[in-house]
């Protein structure tokens, strides 16, 4: 091959490494192009990527500041005493590890022989190859491997190569440095050989098939391993970045259970049964969603919008959101002391012979009230016959000292008359507001471009096929899949939840059921309810971690 169209295959060859590692934001996948790239430059038979790891200096201090921070006692003297100490450790650590660092042997690949992956670790300093590369940050060329000793003053320990029957004959090292010219890992090519297509496998004779690598390949290493160093940064950033938003949400969530102890999972339930069915849309062969796909970023879109879908309930009463029955214990409390005041006021009526006919009567029957009134408050429905009891009790007028005072007080038989449920219209609308605010406040974060859907998903789970949900009453095609499947992930755990006082759960069965007395209402999507019944998506573990 002349020296032009070698020169023109590597420049195209360099111009495709370059789009590949640009466009990857997989910091696994950018290790495993820019090995296979360079050793493809190089025709190399071997090669690994050692990344840096943080400083076990910095782990010690950072130990070493949590255990002072949770060191408090109270006692100021004792606390100046253990952050002095904490100090002279810190100092002690900071003497005694500044130059513990330490490189991972990350990734690796060779042509010719087949071995078993084990990541470990070795300190950076001058006694091993790779060590002395990221500790001087220095290339280095071995021709031979002999060359250590005089370029890095050790010598190459051959057992690993024993042991793998493989022989190392040259190498080259090259120190992969960020923007700053830090170096954050070590890129190790081994055994360049003469032709690509070579296996070096004993009882070849390797010296037949090696070859010397050149300035030029050195060069270009050197360049795609500095440009390889910036990328894998803004990898790890990304990574971190993605880190940061996913422990923070979650930690978010925790925090809202932590309010509403009463729906406390309810969030992370939902997303799990949520990607189920999202999954199961992108198997479909057959139906509606046969040709539907949900990608890795949608798939990420629904689990945020999933764990994030009641966020808007922070804006709501607490005494609402924790309410067991249609009065609070706080109201049952004044209505069972008046009862007792009032009896106590009537007997005294009675035994001054002051008393009617009609107190004695309601002296007779404020016990049997009471217990109605106790009955009718923690029902979930309320019947004929409880209607009937309530109607004879807001009729009480209880006269003591002239004066006229009901049995019950308007707002009390407000709350009281709750037809299904324990909430009020006043209470449901302020219940059903979340929905907007949870709208709200995730339109107010800046998403990515990747993610801007979150708001609208979370904040129409609420939706009906047929416009009669809320908030927005949108229906149909109006409304995202995302949020179709969120809605019949958030029916089905209000419905077989465990946790809630005010009602008991309904048993699978029916609760499968149920979804599909939806779908007549046309409030649910028909091929949903199908694919989570007929796959059991319902099915879930509690105790594993929402994936993504």
């Amino acid at each position: 091959m002349s020296t032009n169209t070698k020169n023109e295959k590597l420049i195209n060859a360099l111009v495709q490494i370059g789009v590949e590692i640009s466009a990857q934001k997989d910091v696994d996948k950018l290790f495993e192009i820019i090995l296979t790239s360079c050793m493809d430059i190089t025709d190399s038979d071997a090669g690994s990527i050692y990344f840096k790891e943080q400083s076990q200096r910095r782990k010690k201090k950072n130990n070493i500041l949590d255990s002072c921070s949770r060191a408090g006692s109270g006692d100021r003297a004792e606390d100046d005493e253990k952050r002095k100490n904490s100090k002279e450790e810190e100092v002690k650590a900071t003497k005694e590890d500044q130059d513990i660092e330490y490189l991972r042997f990350q990734y690796t690949q060779n042509r010719s022989k087949s071995f078993p992956f084990s990541s470990f670790t070795l300190p950076i300093n001058d006694q091993s190859i790779a060590g002395a590369c990221a500790y001087n940050g220095k290339t280095y060329v071995l021709q031979t491997m002999d060359e250590t000793v005089e370029k890095i003053g050790i010598h190459h320990n051959s057992d690993f190569d024993k042991k793998m029957g493989y022989r190392t004959c040259n190498m080259l090292v090259i120190p992969m440095k960020n923007y700053d010219g830090e170096v954050i890992g070590v890129l190790q090519l081994i055994n360049k050989k003469k032709n690509t297509s070579d296996v070096l496998i004993p009882p070849y004779d390797y010296d037949e098939k090696i070859d010397r690598y050149t300035e030029q390949e050195v060069s270009v290493v050197e360049s795609l391993a500095a440009q390889a160093a910036i990328l894998i940064e803004r990898a790890q950033l990304f990574e971190g970045i993605e880190s940061l938003l996913s422990s923070f949400i979650n930690t978010l969530v925790t925090a809202l259970d932590q309010r509403d102890t009463i729906t406390a999972g309810h969030s992370r339930r939902v997303t799990k049964y949520a990607m189920n069915l999202a999954r199961a849309v992108n198997k479909a062969k057959e139906g509606k969603y046969k040709n539907a796909c949900f990608d890795d970023l949608e798939l990420k879109e629904l689990y945020y919008a999933g764990l994030l879908h009641d966020v808007g309930k922070i804006g709501v009463r607490e005494f609402v959101l924790m309410k067991e029955n249609k009065l609070t214990d706080a109201q049952m409390s004044v209505i069972s002391y008046r009862y007792k005041w009032m009896m106590s006021e009537l007997r005294i009526k009675l035994n001054s012979g002051s008393s009617t006919d009609n107190d004695k009567y309601q002296l007779e029957m404020i016990p049997t009230w009471l217990e109605n009134i106790k009955d009718i408050n923690t029902c979930g429905f309320l019947t004929d016959e409880r209607k009937q009891n309530l109607s004879v009790i807001c009729e009480q007028i209880i006269e003591i000292n002239g004066e006229r005072i009901p049995l019950i007080t308007e707002e009390e038989k407000k709350f009281l008359s709750v037809q299904k449920g324990n909430l009020t219209q006043e209470e449901r609308e302020m219940i059903q507001s979340h929905a907007t605010y949870s709208f709200e406040i995730l339109d107010g974060i800046e998403w990515t471009t990747e993610l801007l859907d979150v708001p609208e998903i979370a904040g129409a789970h609420h939706e009906f096929l047929n416009g009669q949900g809320y908030p927005k009453g949108i229906k149909g095609d109006e409304i995202m899949l995302q949020s179709k499947i969120l809605t019949v992930a958030d029916i089905f755990d209000a419905l077989t939840a465990s946790d809630r006082p005010y009602k008991p759960a309904v048993p699978i069965p029916r609760s499968l059921n149920i979804l599909e007395e939806e779908v007549k209402a046309n409030h649910l999507d028909e091929e949903l309810v199908r694919l989570f019944i007929d796959e059991k998506l319902y099915i879930i573990d509690e105790n594993q971690e929402v994936e993504q």
